[in-house]
């Protein structure tokens, strides 16, 4: 399901990424007005073999106008074969879009993607951290990938494997602005003594949230999912500076641990965790109905620096669906 993030200044987009069928079913519902109410078919992409996982994040990032801008800025190879599909899908003169030229472009990035069907936010992820690698740092020649004695080495281990990197290559860290990427924070608070440990902020571009294990549960709320993922908890024997000082010997203590988003993207996407492990290995599918309001103010997840940095936002707020704040939806 996608929808739209909006306040009083500008737009946000937040998309629930999940099965091909939502994925497009959100495209046509909330994707660009032009394709919306016309006679003819809404572009289509072609299947290029158990590629349904790689056209369903495409046709959901075809209806965020932000990305879409911020990829015009960018002349990298991926980012342009990237932009090439995503604005086809905004044409209404194309009906068979091949995503091809993007596939060739991870594969140039030594992704190997065969022809099994894989799992849609794995490909997500790959898209994004090879955007980032690319705009980072140099992109290397046939030439070098040939020679690179890492390829031989792990080709062996990664047979099997849809979406596989061979090598691995370090670039220089850089600023992340793609409006699908933020920062989350953790922080760690003593339960003895109260001492904080500096807050750590790791780069996000999606946040995985599970359907309520509740018993007897038979729809789960998206703000109670959202608040069980940020709820604190208690990781045991971590050392403590203030106690450890105090006592004049290294100590450990138990620290109450707590996430915050401590930079919003502009974009957010929630994955939506439907696989439940029971006790005897078998995985099943919780079949319980996702309910959220058309409204969701997400401050109470927000660091307090965030919420105060952000001026030019008095709210953040999501806004699913039609604009009806009375309304709730279910997924």
């Amino acid at each position: 399901m996608s929808g739209v993030l909006q306040d009083s200044t500008f737009w946000w987009t937040l998309c629930l990424t999940g099965a091909a069928a939502i994925a497009a079913t959100a495209y046509v519902l909330f994707g660009p007005e032009s394709l919306r109410g016309r006679d003819s078919r809404v572009p289509g992409l072609i299947n290029l073999g158990n590629t349904c996982f790689i056209n369903s994040i495409l046709q959901a990032m075809a209806s965020i106008p932000s990305l879409l801008q911020w990829l015009d800025s960018k002349e990298t190879p991926l980012a342009v074969s990237l932009k090439n599909v995503l604005h086809a899908l905004n044409d209404n003169n194309e009906v068979n879009i091949s995503p091809e030229e993007l596939t060739q472009a991870l594969m140039r990035h030594r992704w190997l993607i065969d022809h099994q069907q894989q799992d849609a936010l794995e490909f997500y992820h790959v898209l994004l951290t090879t955007l980032e690698e690319e705009m980072t740092g140099p992109t290397l020649s046939l030439s070098d990938l040939i020679n690179d004695p890492q390829v031989e080495a792990q080709s062996s281990s990664t047979k099997g494997m849809a979406l596989t990197k061979i090598g691995s290559f370090s670039a220089p860290s850089q600023p992340k602005s793609c409006p699908l990427q933020g920062l989350m924070s953790s922080s760690l608070v003593c339960c003895d003594c109260q001492h904080a440990l500096p807050t750590r902020y790791e780069s996000i571009d999606s946040i995985s949230l599970p359907l309520s294990q509740r018993a007897a549960s038979v729809s789960s709320s998206l703000v109670e999912c959202l608040r069980d993922y940020m709820s604190s908890e208690i990781v045991d024997d971590i050392e403590c500076p203030s106690c450890s000082k105090r006592a004049g010997v290294k100590t450990k203590r138990s620290f109450r641990k707590k996430l915050r988003i401590g930079r919003p993207p502009e974009v957010l996407c929630l994955n939506i965790i439907r696989s439940v492990w029971r006790s005897d290995g078998t995985m099943v599918k919780n079949r319980s109905r996702l309910v959220f309001p058309l409204t969701l103010d997400i401050n109470s997840f927000l660091t307090t620096t965030a919420t105060r940095q952000d001026k030019t936002c008095k709210s953040n707020q999501a806004i699913l669906g039609p604009k009806n704040p009375n309304s709730t939806q279910q997924v």
